[in-house]
């Protein structure tokens, strides 16, 4: 299920590379890699409907939808506290 997962967060990026290409203005076409995670890991939430294509038993698709929103949740909350800190870092003399 990672290697399925690991496929479609790639296909997020190129889907959102693809998607960005057609920006005239270069400045617009700059985004912090959060905005860019955003989008791939929206590519793997959106693929939910179809899993049940690569697990063998119905608590294996509940238990990989599980760990896998769980991962997106832990990885949200580590990305705050890194914007938190920099910006800290950034405003305070």
């Amino acid at each position: 299920m990672s290697d399925v997962e690991t496929m479609l967060h790639e296909c997020g990026h190129a889907i959102h590379q693809r998607f960005m290409q057609d920006i005239s203005l270069g400045v617009f076409k700059e985004y912090p890699s959060e905005v860019a995670e955003v989008a791939s890991m929206s590519m793997e939430l959106f693929s939910y409907d179809l899993r049940d294509q690569f697990a063998l038993t119905e608590e294996e698709l509940r238990r990989a939808k599980q760990n896998h929103l769980e991962d997106i949740i832990k990885t949200l909350c580590r990305v705050a506290v890194v914007d938190a800190f920099q910006h800290w870092l950034y405003t305070t003399p």
